[in-house]
């Protein structure tokens, strides 16, 4: 689930069955969205670091920063 940081934050905390994760800065120069993910999952989130790590090095995630929220 994408969500706001601080909304991420609160529910991983709220809830043990939820991590947040990616939120250095995932799509902005200021962190505003972070991910919620299950955190029973490793696989999953294997899955999703490797797939955030391609995004960056692909230069995708510059490219949606650029075009939907600057």
């Amino acid at each position: 689930m994408i969500t706001e940081t601080y909304e991420a934050l609160h529910y991983a905390k709220a809830d043990p069955r939820l991590a947040a994760a990616f939120l250095d800065a995932p799509l902005t120069a200021t962190n505003w969205l972070g991910f919620l993910l299950p955190t029973d999952d490793a696989d999953y989130l294997r899955v999703m670091n490797f797939t955030w790590d391609l995004l960056g090095q692909r230069g995708t995630l510059k490219a949606i920063d650029d075009k939907w929220l600057r």
